[in-house]
């Protein structure tokens, strides 16, 4: 089902009307600015004043761009901080890698000194005996010794020095 268009009468032509000349603004309007002042009041010196809230607005502004030109920049300093430990724990995580390798390097040599001595010392040619607890030789040290650190005095004549000759000594000789 359509619907009819309905009937409009044609429209008339406008009647021409007069420019609008500038008019002086009537006690009603003027009373309306008195109202509602454009936002901004005169001072003393005859300066324009901004109105308590738009100052609180621009000093929120001003804090808040202050901000954020601080938290950016410090937001830029830990990232710059990130990459250099980054790249540090990178280089020494390198050298711990590299560190790795030359002790299980050493580890190896050592082994394979180790087994070759065995076999020597398992080769009857060479004329090396295995340790035995009787064959084993304890020396006693003598009574001075054991007391305290000892010096040797020179001998007096070319004679070759004795257990005799030593003197104890009060301070340590070194280590």
């Amino acid at each position: 089902m359509s619907v009819a268009p309905r009937y409009r009468p044609p429209l008339a032509p406008l009647p021409e009307r007069e420019l609008p000349t500038r008019r002086r603004p009537s006690r009603r309007v003027e009373r309306r600015v008195e109202h509602f002042p454009s936002g901004r009041q005169k001072t003393t010196d005859g300066t324009r004043k901004l109105p308590p809230l738009f100052r609180l607005l621009a000093s929120t502004q001003q804090a808040v761009s202050l901000a954020t030109i601080g938290l950016a920049t410090a937001a830029l300093g830990i990232y710059a901080w990130t990459l250099a430990e980054q790249r540090a724990w990178n280089q020494d995580f390198q050298e711990l890698a590299s560190l790795q390798q030359q002790e299980r390097d050493l580890t190896v040599a050592i082994e394979t000194l180790q087994y070759e001595l065995a076999e020597q010392a398992a080769d009857p040619d060479r004329g090396l005996e295995s340790a035995a607890p009787s064959r084993a030789i304890f020396v006693e040290p003598p009574a001075e010794i054991a007391s305290g650190p000892m010096s040797v005095e020179p001998a007096s004549d070319s004679s070759s020095s004795t257990l005799d000759e030593l003197v104890p000594v009060t301070s340590p000789l070194g280590y």
